[in-house]
């Protein structure tokens, strides 16, 4: 992720923030973004732009991760994201999942034309991980079996 504009032209090179300081890098902040977005919508073409930039900075992942903590953070979303799908009003579940701190976990809820709302019923949590899906939990008692399966 650059730092300006590509219509900026008073610029002799553009720059790109990798490294975190007191703040995450907008490398590291634009990636989570990116996978969170494509784990929220069920759209792959966002998490390949995420893995691309998880891909730019592979070499400091591997040789300095305390210089790129954020982008080690958002790298976990794009491989190891967690989606929680609940379709309908909020329940027992979709609130079961608001109480738990779950890294690299996003929830997804309602209805509407979302392609994670397809075939799903509602009183029911769907979770999956990179589009494969546990069977769906019906009690808080089995989702909470289907989210020990996918906690890292």
């Amino acid at each position: 992720m650059f730092c300006s504009c590509d219509l900026a032209t008073d610029l002799p090179i553009r720059p790109k923030e990798i490294f975190d300081g007191a703040t995450p890098s907008a490398h590291a902040v634009g990636t989570r973004a990116l996978a969170r977005l494509a784990l929220c919508s069920g759209d792959d073409s966002w998490l390949f732009v995420a893995e691309r930039l998880v891909d730019l900075g592979a070499p400091l992942l591997e040789q300095h991760p305390s210089a790129v903590v954020d982008l080690v953070l958002a790298g976990a979303y794009v491989t190891r994201g967690v989606e929680v799908v609940v379709p309908g009003e909020p329940n027992d579940l979709s609130e079961h999942v608001r109480s738990l701190s779950m890294s690299n976990a996003v929830l997804v809820t309602g209805d509407g034309p979302s392609p994670l709302f397809e075939g799903r019923h509602s009183g029911y949590a769907y979770v999956c991980r990179r589009g494969v899906c546990q069977l769906p939990a019906s009690t808080v008692e089995e989702l909470e079996q289907r989210l020990d399966e996918v906690r890292d």
